[in-house]
Order: structure tokens, then sequence, then C-alpha cells
């Protein structure tokens, strides 16, 4: 047993205290491992956070609730590569291969400025996509379409037009679309379009119908009769609503 009332100084040697297994009990404060009279090491405060001066390196999980990196960074920094940061406009960085910092989470508002063309956002509001456009943020919803274009070919009266596959069946729906390209008649009226496969639809003037995933084009004119020498544009689209 040591008792003292002021420093205990020695070149080697270990300090070791068991008030209960393997535990090491300091009075209400912080415990600190110096590294000279102006600075630590290790600061350990009586409600048990811990400041360190210098890096952990572990070799199993570090488990935490809450992550805060407050070094703040910008993009095109030099990094260490793997190394994470925060992005000093809001986000998170993490350092390329390239040993440079490039964000991976921009947070933006619409309308608002940004930097990077083509660079993916996050708008703070309300968590929706950003895309920089122009030097602004812009809404992804507002540059892409329900409507994604599958295909497109020439047809002519009875081709059959293969049904694209839509994913997510069950919102997604497969659509055909027939546009003019060349038409001879001398029909007053004539017709283009589809529809599913039934009786009526069969009968009906200028109908595609559908059977065994594709549909069938029909050009016919008023009388329904097949336009000869006449062929149409088929597009065919898979709508997300």
């Amino acid at each position: 047993t040591v008792g003292c009332t002021g420093a205990i100084n020695a070149e080697t040697g270990e300090f070791t205290t068991r008030v209960s297994t393997n535990t090491i009990q300091v009075n209400p404060g912080d415990f600190l491992i110096r590294r000279g009279p102006s600075g630590y090491l290790v600061r350990v405060n009586d409600a048990g956070d811990m400041d360190l001066a210098g890096g952990i390196t572990a070799t199993r999980t570090v488990a935490a609730p809450d992550l805060v990196l407050n070094s703040p960074v910008r993009e095109n920094d030099l990094c260490i590569p793997t190394t994470i940061a925060t992005l000093d406009v809001g986000g998170l960085a993490v350092c390329s291969p390239t040993g440079v910092y490039r964000g991976v989470v921009r947070y933006g508002i619409s309308g608002t400025a940004c930097a990077v063309a083509g660079g993916i956002g996050v708008d703070s509001n309300n968590g929706s996509g950003l895309v920089c456009r122009g030097g602004a943020w812009v809404p992804v919803n507002e540059l892409s379409s329900n409507f994604t274009l599958m295909s497109t070919i020439t047809v002519a009266h009875g081709s059959a037009v293969p049904m694209p596959t839509c994913r997510n069946s069950a919102p997604s729906q497969p659509l055909l679309f027939i546009l003019p390209s060349s038409e001879v008649t001398t029909a007053r009226s004539f017709f283009r379009s589809a529809t599913v496969n039934t009786a009526s639809a069969r009968a009906s003037n200028g109908i595609g119908y559908e059977f065994g995933g594709e549909w069938g084009v029909l050009l016919v004119d008023g009388a329904g009769t097949p336009l000869q020498d006449t062929n149409a544009i088929a597009m065919t689209y898979c709508y997300y609503p």
C-alpha cells in the first residue's frame, strides 16, 4: 500500500489496484492519462465520456448508437482512401480511390445553388431526390416520366408486337402507341389503336388486339377493310403510376 498527497514519479513499473475485479476506481471528476504537463492521451469524465488524443484501431466491430463526425471537409479535399467525413455544405463524403473526397449524400433545397453538375442530392425539407442541373438543385420527379419507352418497330396490318416486360408488375402496365408512318387510302376515314383481346375488339375497325403476350395490329378503313401499302410506327412503353 502506498499513500501520499503529492505526485508519484517512476521511470518503470505498473499501477494496479483491485477495488473489485478488474476495475480502477477514481474519485468523481476526470480520469486522465497525461502526456506531459499540458496534454493528455486519454480523458474519461465521471459521466463515462472518453476523449482520445489519437485514433482508435479495432480488430473487431465498433458499435455505438450515434456516430458524430466533427471535422467537415470540402469535395476534392485530399484524404486517405476509405475514410468518411461530413461535407461543409451538409451531407456525407467518402474518400475515393484517387485520394480526394467525393460527396455521396448531399443536402440541398430545390431551386438553391449547387456545385457539381449531375450530382445527386437529398432535399433537406422533405427527403426527395435532387439533381444538380444548371447550377441549381432540381427535383428528380420533374426530370423523369411515368412512361418508359421499351421498343419502336415498323408495323403493317396484322403485325404482332411483343408486349414489354415491366418490372414491379402490380403497379406497372404495358402500353402500345401506334403512330402514322406511310398511309395510302382513298377511304374517308381509317383507324389505328389498341385494346384487349375480346370478340368485340376484334370486330372493331382499326384496333390492335392483345393475345398471348403480344399485340396484333389492325390498320383498316372505315368499312373494316385492311389498308394496303400502309405502315405505322408501334411504340411500346411501360407505365409506372
